[in-house]
C-alpha cells in the first residue's frame, strides 16, 4: 500500500485521470494566476467535499492554501450569472463575509478563491451557533448596492426551472400546477430590498477566526431578506423550537404573512432545484408542488380574505 506522499500522488493521478482533460489545462496555467512562483506539486490537488453542481478541489501553492472551482457543465440550465456572482461576493468578502475571488477565468470555466479554515456549521445547527449566524446574516442584509446589481425575480426563476422540469418529464402531468404556482408565488413579501445570498444553508457556512463567512453565491442577488432567512430554516431542518428563536433573533413575525410567502416561495425554488438536477423522483415532485399550491391558496386567502 502506498504511503506518505507516494500516497497522495496515486490519489492525485487517479482523480486527475476521472476528472477528464479539464483539470490538466487549468493546472498548466498557473503563471497567470499570480498566486504562486512556482508550478503546482501533483500533491497539491485534493478534492473538496460538498457541493451539488460544481467541481471543487483544495490547492496548496507556495502562497498558501485556495480552493479551485471547476464550473457545473448545466449552469446556463440553471440560470446561473457568473458577473453578477462575482461582483455579490466580492462586496461580500470586502466586508469579512466571503472568500474573494482571487483568479477568474475569462470564460468562467474556473474560479480561484481563498480558502475559509474553520468548522461547518452543523446541521441542524445548534443553538448556540444561531446568534452569531443571525448576525452574519444581518450583515450582509446591510450591505450597500446599487443599480449594477440586478433583482431576483421569483417568477423568472421558475419559469426557468420549468424548463427543465419539462425537459425531464415531456409528460404534462404537472402542467396544471405551474401557471397557478408561478402567480400565487411570484409577490414578494414586501417592499424591502438588500443583497441575499439566497443558498445559505449549513454546508455553506465555515466559522473562521473573524466570524461567520458564507461560501456559493452563484445564486445571490438583489431580494427580500426574508428569502435568505426562510430558506437557512428549510435548508437547515430547524425544529419548531430552533425556528421560533431564529425567528426571535431575526426580529420576524412567525405568525405573519410575510414569513409564510417566503417559506412557501424558498420551499418552491428548492422542489424545482431538486427536480432539475435529478434528486428528486416524478412523484415526489408532484406531491410536493399539490402541497405548496394548496399552502399558497390558503396563503392568499389570509392575505386577502375578500379574494
Amino acid at each position: 500500500m502506498a504511503t506518505g506522499l507516494s500516497w497522495l500522488d496515486s490519489v492525485w493521478r487517479s482523480l486527475i485521470s476521472r476528472e477528464g482533460p479539464s483539470i490538466k489545462p487549468i493546472l498548466s496555467q498557473w503563471q497567470q494566476w499570480g498566486l504562486c512562483s512556482l508550478p503546482p506539486e501533483t500533491h497539491s490537488l485534493l478534492p473538496m467535499t460538498g457541493g451539488l453542481t460544481n467541481r471543487c478541489w483544495l490547492l496548496h501553492l507556495d502562497s498558501g492554501e485556495f480552493v479551485l472551482r471547476v464550473s457545473a457543465a448545466n449552469r446556463h440550465e440553471l440560470a446561473i450569472d457568473r458577473e453578477q456572482e462575482f461582483r455579490i461576493q466580492q462586496r461580500a468578502a470586502h466586508h469579512g463575509l466571503a472568500p474573494a475571488v482571487r483568479f477568474r477565468a475569462s470564460n468562467d470555466e474556473y474560479w480561484i478563491m481563498e480558502h475559509v479554515r474553520g468548522r461547518h456549521l452543523a446541521g441542524p445547527p445548534p443553538m448556540d451557533d444561531l446568534p452569531d449566524v443571525a448576525k452574519a446574516m444581518k450583515a450582509l442584509h446591510a450591505l450597500p448596492w446599487g443599480r449594477d446589481l440586478p433583482e431576483i425575480s421569483i417568477a423568472d426563476k421558475g419559469a426557468h426551472y420549468w424548463l427543465g422540469v419539462q425537459k425531464r418529464w415531456p409528460d404534462d402531468q404537472w402542467q396544471h400546477l405551474r401557471e397557478p404556482l408561478q402567480m400565487l408565488l411570484a409577490a414578494a413579501p414586501g417592499p424591502e430590498r438588500s443583497i441575499c445570498h439566497m443558498d445559505p444553508n449549513p454546508n455553506n457556512w465555515r466559522k473562521a477566526r473573524s466570524g461567520w463567512r458564507l461560501l456559493d453565491w452563484e445564486y445571490a442577488g438583489i431580494g427580500h431578506p426574508l428569502w435568505d432567512l426562510a430558506s437557512f430554516t428549510l435548508m437547515s431542518e430547524l425544529s419548531p423550537t430552533r425556528e421560533r428563536y431564529w425567528c426571535q433573533l431575526n426580529h420576524v413575525d412567525q405568525l405573519g404573512t410575510a414569513w409564510w410567502r417566503a417559506r412557501l416561495q424558498m420551499h418552491y425554488l428548492n422542489e424545482l432545484w431538486f427536480a432539475v438536477q435529478e434528486l428528486h423522483s416524478r412523484q415526489r415532485f408532484l406531491d410536493s408542488m399539490n402541497r405548496l399550491l394548496e399552502d399558497s391558496r390558503q396563503l392568499l386567502i389570509k392575505e386577502d380574505p375578500d379574494v
